[in-house]
């Protein structure tokens, strides 16, 4: 369906518009579970939902993702903003497991033993060599001196 049959139908009273100044405009992750393409057939049992929304058309294509979701904000805020949050926590949840297998806790005695040897980094922070005083030798500035050349005629 184009824009142009879309229109139409607003104009037979088909579908309607919402006027811009009621919507309530949301930003949704771009989280593959919040996509247009799982949520439209969710939608479709919604009636009232569906006369903001073109027919599909025959190549199966859906409505934009920024109307899609401001349409249904504006006709059930809570029930986006609960989607948008339990996402979240998902994602959030999955990333703190990773985190977890990427860290180390030590003992006190340890952390201790750690921080009392001297640490010498080339890259500010960038790098943490534990056990070694040192990962390579550190360049010193030294004083160069040149010696005289006398010379006899």
């Amino acid at each position: 369906m184009t824009n142009k049959d879309f229109f139409k139908q607003v104009l037979t009273d088909d579908k309607k518009l919402l006027p811009l100044a009621k919507v309530k405009q949301v930003n949704v992750p771009f989280y593959d579970e919040l996509s247009v393409k799982k949520f439209y057939p969710i939608m479709c049992g919604d009636d009232n939902f569906m006369q903001y929304m073109p027919d599909p058309t025959p190549e199966h294509r859906l409505p934009e993702r920024v109307f899609f979701w401001n349409v249904a904000n504006t006709l059930d805020r809570p029930y986006v903003r609960m989607l948008i949050q339990k996402a979240s926590e998902k994602r959030m949840g999955a990333n703190s497991d990773i985190n977890e297998a990427k860290t180390i806790e030590i003992s006190e005695e340890w952390w201790e033993k750690l921080n009392a040897l001297p640490f010498v980094s080339k890259h500010k922070g960038n790098t943490l060599h534990l056990l070694k005083k040192r990962s390579k030798p550190v360049a010193q500035k030294r004083k160069r001196t040149c010696p005289d050349i006398f010379a006899t005629p």
